[in-house]
């Protein structure tokens, strides 16, 4: 019988087993579906009831609980596209009012042409930061480098100079000045470019 279904309804048959799973198999017990206690309803037990219910699922969606809080039934769940499902799950429906607008985050990041993530993360590890901060963030790393006239990426410098991107970072976390990330020659080791310095500087007063 199940090769039957999983042949004749492979999208339904699939995220019937997926919302059983999430709500009773032991190796889901971590998630958040059994430690609120979310539950599949009765009669969903039978997957025929559980299609005749929701019908068939349409392309790019999948199954969904309209309350989040809520167990799986036929009053609470529905097939939701990827994008409505976002906007329904906690972490995601953050409403921000800017310029005007009241949006979720989502939407916001989609109007304003920013990956969705790198919003979402900018606020996330910044709590202080504003929405308007988080869409207009400028980052300091992306900002082209002036040398000897020129404008660079720090990737194109360390290309152009033959310095590793990782020995630059480590150079310029240090507070280095630009001049001397890239004239300082490439050492073996961390030992060496801690210590080369030192060196330089014992053979300069005794000279």
């Amino acid at each position: 019988m199940a090769n039957r279904f999983r042949e004749q309804y492979p999208r339904e048959y699939r995220a019937w087993l997926a919302m059983r799973a999430r709500c009773s198999a032991p190796s889901y017990k971590e998630l958040n579906y059994q430690k609120k206690g979310i539950k599949v309803c009765e009669r969903w037990n039978s997957f025929m009831n559980f299609y005749n219910d929701m019908g068939s699922c349409p392309a790019n969606h999948s199954l969904d609980r309209i309350d989040n809080d809520k167990d799986y039934s036929p009053e609470n769940c529905r097939w939701a596209s990827y994008e409505l499902q976002c906007k329904n799950r906690g972490d995601f429906n953050r409403i921000y009012s800017y310029k005007g607008e009241t949006l979720c985050l989502k939407d916001i990041a989609k109007k304003y042409g920013i990956r969705y993530q790198t919003l979402h993360m900018r606020l996330k590890r910044h709590p202080e930061m504003s929405i308007d901060e988080a869409i207009n963030y400028s980052d300091p790393n992306m900002t082209p480098i002036i040398y000897d006239g020129k404008e660079y990426s720090r990737k194109e410098l360390c290309e152009r100079f033959n310095i590793p991107l990782k020995l630059f970072y480590d150079r310029w976390h240090k507070g280095w000045p630009i001049e001397r990330i890239i004239e300082t020659p490439k050492l073996k080791s961390r030992y060496d470019e801690r210590n080369c310095f030192a060196y330089r500087k014992t053979k300069g007063a005794e000279l």
